[in-house]
């Protein structure tokens, strides 16, 4: 494919409003709020045109947006179980014939859930012996892929300002030592990341440098690092290695995103919202704000972590399928015990 190709395709894919990141097929819609309107309240998508979309907003009004005018509809997240009762009393303003179809939307984990499986895994949380020898490195000398400690040292050995505004090459060679000691990037993407050619390390390091401690937006900056990724590997990099050099140099303020973790968590935290295959700036921006509402609901819960690397693990350990299936088991369990005093595990009706 030509470099124009290339450029015109990505173009394409980038969303650059977040109408796009809506997940058509999700169980609820996702909020909106009109940034220069707030006094409507928040809305959701009621119909979907060719140049334009039909909205209904909590002030009790259906009002049309024209394509143009879509970046000024701001996605809200809210958790599920808060989430659901504004999306029903919106469809309940619907007219009759654009409501969805009755029918029951069972709950994923809620964070509670979440919080009470990972307890009793680590009864001490994330300070527990046990979570930080595994998860964490606890000090070890030879640390594996799945120590987040270690990812951190070396980030922050390898990829200070300073050597990235050296010779590209040897700050090329530096981000590689830093992958090398972490799973979060899988090995044949390490590989490909390692073998990107001499004449593009100066702009893919630029591009990496000014991600990491550049002071214009964050979107831009995110999307730059990727293009420059994608012209000097010849693919779309992944979710993992467009965010991990952002998660090991500054892991108290910007999560590794590994697409099917954030994913999941996005069922209970941002229903609605669709993680896109290519990363993109404006995305991460969404789902750097879910995280951080997990950080405040595991704080609220009594546990404090380390940094935004321990909320990744907190989401995979709990959201793997061995944890849902025993989240949902101890659901059902508690349903049969205590049928009438569920608070995690109600089904909620659409109307």
């Amino acid at each position: 494919m030509s470099t124009t190709a290339t450029e015109e395709t990505n173009s394409q894919q980038t969303i650059t409003n977040d109408i796009e990141t809506q997940d058509p097929n999700a169980s609820m819609p996702t909020l909106f709020r009109h940034t220069k309107r707030e006094s409507w309240g928040l809305g959701i998508l009621q119909n979907v045109m060719d140049d334009r979309i039909q909205m209904q907003f909590q002030d009790g009004r259906n009002r049309y947006f024209k394509q143009g005018y879509y970046h000024l509809l701001d996605a809200v997240d809210r958790p599920m179980n808060v989430a659901a009762g504004i999306v029903d009393a919106l469809q309940q303003m619907m007219p009759e014939e654009d409501r969805p179809e009755l029918k029951n939307r069972i709950l994923p984990p809620s964070m509670d859930e979440q919080i009470e499986y990972l307890r009793q895994l680590f009864p001490e949380g994330f300070q527990d012996e046990g979570y930080a020898e595994h998860h964490r490195g606890d000090g070890r000398k030879r640390p594996l892929k799945r120590h987040r400690d270690a990812l951190v040292a070396r980030a922050e050995k390898h990829l200070s300002r300073k050597n990235l505004q050296g010779d590209p090459t040897e700050a090329h060679k530096a981000a590689c030592k830093v992958l090398t000691v972490t799973g979060l990037v899988g090995a044949k993407e390490r590989k490909r990341f390692k073998a990107i050619e001499a004449e593009h390390h100066e702009e893919v390091m630029n591009a990496l440098r000014a991600l990491l401690y550049g002071k214009s937006k964050l979107i831009g900056r995110m999307d730059s690092y990727v293009r420059a990724l994608e012209k000097a590997m010849g693919e779309t990099p992944s979710w993992e290695l467009a965010t991990v050099f952002l998660g090991a140099v500054h892991p108290k303020e910007h999560v590794v995103v590994r697409a099917r973790v954030l994913s999941l968590q996005a069922q209970w935290m941002a229903p609605g919202l669709l993680v896109s295959d290519r990363p993109m700036g404006l995305l991460y921006e969404r789902l750097m704000h879910m995280t951080k509402g997990v950080e405040e609901l595991l704080v609220e819960g009594g546990l404090e972590p380390r940094d935004f690397l321990d909320i990744h693990d907190f989401m995979w350990i709990t959201l793997k399928p061995a944890g849902q299936k025993k989240i949902m088991a101890a659901r059902q369990r508690r349903q049969l015990l205590e049928p009438m005093e569920q608070p995690g595990a109600v089904e909620v009706e659409a109307a």
